[in-house]
């Protein structure tokens, strides 16, 4: 039995598992004494709350189907999910799929065996992997091993790894059955680029080898051209060559089949031209494009652009001065609002004119969830339905209107020619050209007459006229026959959330577009954040902000006001949200204060100091030796020290005695001093020793940096105010020096 834990089903959910009607269930409930759930609570689609049923309660054979209804469920929903978040590659998932088809395989045969020898002993993992090899088993075609070899999948069923997938499932799940994601760890082969090209160049040539999954020789191959061509690449094993194959993703493959088998590229992924899909429903796809107006106005030349729902054959069209992202898009609200909004996952066809390819009218379609499909330079006919629309109205109702220009090569140019010897006339003689061309075309009405009568022909003569691409059906029939049901949305609500004009940041609770400040309340909180800024295009002097800060589809919408043109009430509230913010932060500030405070930040020094005292006890300090110097030149400064004048002795007996016996000690201090000779010249020699050691570690501090143990030897060398000032003196030449060769290259 699946390990779901679902407590309670509903009539419904009954009705879909087992397919019996309501009042059939109602007498199995009697019969076989169902149990109510009277702690869980469900809501029904009317608000009121739905009748449930202990699962408990059921009878065995109904308790499993129950389970494993939810269980497939919730299996499908996880890998789902997966799959989007493309946390799994498409192998491991189809691996998964598997190895849950055979788990149910087993529990469906187990409950069949249970069944028939009337015991609830398990059916034997081993009989049931015999009978699983001898065909008794069903499972679907694309979980048989020969299915899965052939996507390079090998999934041996046993009796030991069918208990495995078993426990797993009971335990986790269908994430039992998933491998651990690769997640975007590269392969062997994928760290190589050298040995990639290597591989797409011998599969150019010799396809035949990759086709067969014949990765054995494909391995001897790549051995063979790295040992012959010095190539610096390190060859995998056989599964590492298959693992990368298998990894490949769509793209490579669609690359790689445009080289090996160009038949099949055109067969299986390129746009077939010539075979054209009008969707299955009102609004799944829209051709735009826009054409040269073959019409004169009073006021000029025109062009038009329009668009065409490819099911129903509907069109909306606009008489606009120039095709630009603008007009498409004020097109596209005048659709919307005649035909309601795209379906999901609708389709909108253009070519690649710079009107349709700008960031933001593909911007505008991305929010609108349509998909943009770009057909080829010069390939009109990959736009058909429109393409004929346009042919259909020059033929068969421009050309009967005043100011006609023509429709075809040989009109246009004689007419073009006529148009000529009329500007050479009006230059000559001084005279407007537009005029001219007017005068010449017999233009009559302006553009927005025209306009008019365009918008008529649509409604009253076109979409009312049989159409041989709809079976001699009118658009407006097979409309109406659909029974679509549009999706309406407010003008004005549409005509802003189409029209975005920037993404300025906020400065100081305002925003600047075109040197004008615009403000708003909510932009206190954005401070320093983008936003984006959309114009009524009806009504410039409209302007609403949105916070994009956390998304563009969850941002909040708020009105935007010319800083210029705030009144009074608006100025109080912007005040009030100034003294909100403001509040905001002295509170803020405030708690940091008191933290400082809490802290005892004014301690600060005497922290350092005692945490300075701490690290210092730990370090035992360098033990100073003070030598006695005896100088001749200093006894007078001792004897005028001690007696007030180096003469003021006289030369009696008792001083010649005293003399005697500085001589004397003089005497013992020579031979003190030659005996102590050697001595002091060996510790004259470990001085200068320790300084060129420690002049070296300073040189090497600034090129590599010293071990603990070189930087305390330093240190210990520095505890003495003479080996301090050396070391700051040799820093400062290898500084120098350092600087110096760095200079010169």
């Amino acid at each position: 039995m699946s390990s779901f834990k679902t407590i309670s089903v509903t009539v419904d959910e009954l009705v879909e598992i087992t397919g019996l009607s309501k009042p059939s269930l109602s007498k199995k409930k009697k019969a076989e004494n169902w149990l109510t759930d009277t702690k869980t609570v469900r809501r029904g689609d009317v608000g009121r709350a739905a009748q449930l049923y202990l699962i408990e309660s059921f009878p065995e054979d109904l308790k499993a189907k129950v389970y494993d209804h939810f269980e497939r469920k919730a299996v499908e929903s996880k890998l789902e999910s997966v799959q989007e978040a493309q946390e799994y590659t498409e192998t491991q998932i189809l691996r998964a799929r598997a190895r849950y088809a055979y788990v149910q395989a087993y529990r469906k045969a187990n409950l069949e065996d249970q069944r028939k020898r009337g015991n609830q002993k398990d059916l034997s993992l081993r009989r049931f992997c015999n009978a699983f090899e001898s065909g008794q088993i069903e499972v679907e075609p694309e979980y048989l091993p020969e299915a899965l070899e052939d996507k390079g999948i090998k999934l041996g069923l046993s009796p030991a790894t069918l208990c495995r997938w078993l426990k797993a499932v009971e335990k986790d799940g269908i994430d039992g059955l998933l491998n651990k994601p690769r997640a975007l760890q590269k392969t062997k082969i994928e760290k190589q680029p050298e040995l990639v090209e290597a591989l797409q160049a011998m599969w150019g040539d010799l396809s035949h080898l990759f086709e067969k999954r014949n990765f054995t020789k494909v391995r001897e191959l790549v051995v063979a051209f790295k040992e012959g061509r010095n190539l610096d690449f390190s060859v995998p094993s056989v599964s590492s060559f298959r693992r990368w194959y298998y990894g490949l993703s769509e793209e490579d493959l669609q690359k790689m089949t445009f080289v090996t088998n160009p038949t099949k590229f055109t067969s299986k992924y390129e746009i077939q031209i010539g075979v054209h899909y009008a969707g299955n429903a009102p609004n799944s796809i829209w051709e735009f494009d826009g054409t040269p107006a073959d019409v004169m106005c009073v006021d000029g030349r025109y062009k038009i652009t329009a668009g065409i729902d490819t099911y129903t054959r509907r069109v909306r069209l606009l008489l606009v001065p120039s095709q630009t992202t603008d007009a498409n898009l004020a097109l596209l609200r005048r659709m919307i609002m005649d035909f309601g909004l795209p379906s999901d996952d609708s389709v909108m066809v253009t070519d690649n004119g710079r009107d349709y390819i700008s960031h933001k009218f593909q911007e505008v379609l991305e929010r609108l969830g349509v998909k943009r499909v770009q057909t080829r330079p010069y390939s009109g006919k990959e736009k058909p339905f429109i393409e004929r629309f346009f042919g259909s109205m020059a033929r068969g109702f421009i050309a009967t209107m005043p100011g006609f220009i023509g429709h075809n090569v040989a009109d246009r140019k004689r007419i073009e020619e006529k148009r000529t010897f009329a500007h050479k006339r009006a230059v000559r003689r001084g005279k407007d050209v537009l005029a001219a061309d007017i005068a010449e075309f017999g233009a009559t009405m302006t553009a927005q007459e025209i306009q008019q009568i365009l918008d008529e022909y649509l409604t009253e003569y076109y979409e009312k006229k049989p159409h041989a691409g709809l079976g001699d059906k009118t658009p407006e029939q097979v409309y109406i026959e659909s029974r679509y049901q549009p999706r309406v949305v407010n003008y004005e609500t549409l005509a802003i959330a189409t029209n975005p004009i920037g993404q300025p940041t906020v400065r100081n609770g305002f925003v600047q577009l075109n040197k004008v400040r615009y403000v708003a309340p909510e932009l206190h909180d954005l401070v320093g954040k983008r936003i984006e800024v959309y114009q009524h295009p009806d009504d410039p002097e409209v302007f609403v902000g949105k916070d994009i800060s956390n998304g563009i589809a969850n941002g909040q919408v708020f009105p935007l006001t010319d800083i210029t043109s705030t009144t009074q009430e608006q100025r109080a509230v912007l005040r009030s949200s100034k003294k909100r913010k403001e509040k905001e932060l002295m509170a803020f500030r405030r708690n940091i204060i008191k933290k400082g405070k809490e802290l005892g930040l004014k301690d600060a020094p005497n922290l350092l100091i005692a945490a300075a005292k701490r690290r210092n006890a730990a370090v035992a300090p360098f033990k100073q030796r003070p030598i006695e110097i005896d100088k001749p030149e200093f006894e007078g400064f001792e004897k005028a020290m001690k007696y007030g004048s180096s003469d003021a002795i006289a030369d009696t007996v008792e001083a010649k005695s005293i003399s005697e016996m500085i001589a004397e000690q003089q005497r013992e201090k020579e031979e003190l001093r030659t005996q102590e000779a050697p001595i002091r010249e060996r510790r004259q020699k470990i001085i200068r020793t320790e300084a060129d050691l420690i002049q070296m570690l300073i040189y090497k501090e600034l090129e590599e940096g010293l071990t603990e143990e070189e930087q305390m030897k330093v240190e210990d060398y520095m505890m003495s105010d003479v080996g301090e000032m050396q070391v700051k003196a040799w820093r400062q030449v290898a500084t120098y020096e350092h600087a110096k060769r760095a200079k010169n290259g």
